[in-house]
């Protein structure tokens, strides 16, 4: 069977400056298909990532998406550029999910960011799947500069401060 795109894919990143630190990727979905109970979804980021690479590590937060049970929850596997949702409850078509991977570090060369992919599946069966759906520009690495102070007066320099 041949997977169908998602209804609704969205990817809002909170900077885009190359070699940022602590960024936020949010995956805004609608999937065109059941998951059944015990189905994956595997967020593709661009290749140029190295997801095991930020210190702390990063961490997901999700809105419409529950473990099975209390005793069979879902896991998350972080590889190199992609991540890996198991053991999700059942969820059905068209619910609007929200996936937000925080703590990534973007990578520090590159001009365009591409290749980002969402699919689901079950065992190694596909149901949904829209690959290169997103793409961006970096924008120029954060540098540093220095801000410069005229002074500071803690009191009006006309008042009588006699002691």
């Amino acid at each position: 069977m041949q997977p169908k795109p998602l209804t609704e894919k969205n990817l809002i990143v909170s900077e885009k400056g190359l070699n940022y630190r602590d960024v936020q990727y949010k995956f805004v979905v609608k999937f065109a298909n059941d998951i059944p109970e015990g189905g994956n979804i595997l967020l593709t980021f661009s290749q140029d990532f190295n997801l095991n690479q930020p210190q702390p590590s990063v961490y997901l937060t999700y809105d419409g998406i529950s473990d099975i049970s209390d005793s069979n929850q879902k896991i998350e596997m972080v590889l190199k550029f992609e991540i890996e949702i198991n053991n999700i409850a059942f969820l059905a078509k068209n619910t609007e999910v929200s996936i937000i991977v925080n703590g990534v570090r973007n990578p520090s060369t590159g001009t365009t960011s591409t290749g980002w992919g969402i699919t689901s599946l079950i065992n190694t069966d596909l149901i949904d799947q829209s690959l290169n759906f997103a793409s961006f520009d970096y924008l120029p690495p954060f540098s540093p500069s220095f801000i410069i102070f005229e002074g500071i007066t803690p009191v009006p320099s006309n008042a009588d401060v006699t002691a």
